[in-house]
């Protein structure tokens, strides 16, 4: 049987993930798309063609035999399970991206399997920009089964990946597993950045450059791949080019905000 996918939430991080399903998930039917803001969900599908929009969750559920979602926080998360379990989810698999406890992602798994649904916590490290490029680091926890039927939507057949570079698999763990990790995940980046907050003011964008010419030339001689070191060169560029060689490697963060649309300082500047 040919599976159907639907998505539910098109927020930037989704918006991503959803375009490379359709270029290179292999999806034999139209990926179904809800997003509470219809308009929006229609305007998406659009631009990413094989897919179709519907009204309800509900119906995205019904229609489908595989559904992903990732939304904007927990409580978004709470409302739209509470929706799902009032109908018949026997046989249905469901991926969870949000960010979300560990707690509430091993609540939810339970109330999904105990109504004959499967469940697979699937957090994901990077952010818009690197989920464009195919990028993500995925962190699967759930049945063995489970996490084998969404193998190929996360990292293809081939080696042609669909949605990451690569899975952290946690089969067998309890999903909320992959939720902690996350968000360990997330102290560490959070750590680091701060580390590097503390010393980078002394190193201009234009030494960075330096810096970075050194480690890519390094990289081609040794055939090594550093994807998303090329991805982070490529936004010191923007930062040269908006602020100027003298701003400091912080301006990255600016260069990101410029890809989602955002300005590039934070506030109304």
């Amino acid at each position: 049987m040919t599976l159907r996918l639907a998505f539910l939430g098109i927020g930037l991080m989704s918006k991503a993930i959803t375009r490379n399903l359709v270029l290179y998930g292999n999806l034999e039917n139209p990926l179904t798309i809800y997003n509470r803001t219809k308009s929006y969900a229609e305007e998406h599908a659009t631009v990413i063609g094989h897919s179709r929009v519907v009204d309800t969750i509900n119906e995205a559920v019904l229609d489908s035999d595989i559904i992903w979602s990732c939304l904007q926080d927990q409580d978004a998360v709470s409302s739209t399970f509470e929706s799902i379990l009032t109908i018949d989810i026997k046989g249905k698999l469901f991926i969870e991206s949000s960010t979300i406890t560990p707690g509430k992602t091993d609540d939810i798994a339970k109330r999904v399997l105990s109504a004959g649904g499967e469940f697979v916590a699937l957090p994901v490290m990077g952010e818009p920009s690197l989920a464009e490029l195919r990028l993500l680091i995925c962190i699967a926890a759930g049945s063995l089964d489970s996490v084998e039927r969404i193998k190929p939507y996360i990292v293809g057949v081939e080696h042609n990946n669909s949605v990451g570079q690569s899975m952290v698999d946690l089969s067998g763990e309890e999903p909320g597993k992959a939720s902690l990790l996350k968000l360990m995940g997330n102290v560490v980046i959070m750590t680091t950045m701060e580390t590097v907050a503390e010393v980078n003011p002394i190193v201009d964008v234009t030494k960075a450059r330096i810096l970075t010419s050194h480690v890519l030339a390094l990289a081609k001689s040794t055939g090594a791949s550093v994807k998303a070191y090329e991805v982070a060169v490529e936004h010191l560029k923007v930062v040269e080019t908006h602020a100027g060689g003298t701003a400091d490697i912080n301006g990255i963060y600016g260069a990101v905000r410029l890809e989602s649309s955002l300005p590039y300082k934070n506030g109304s500047e």
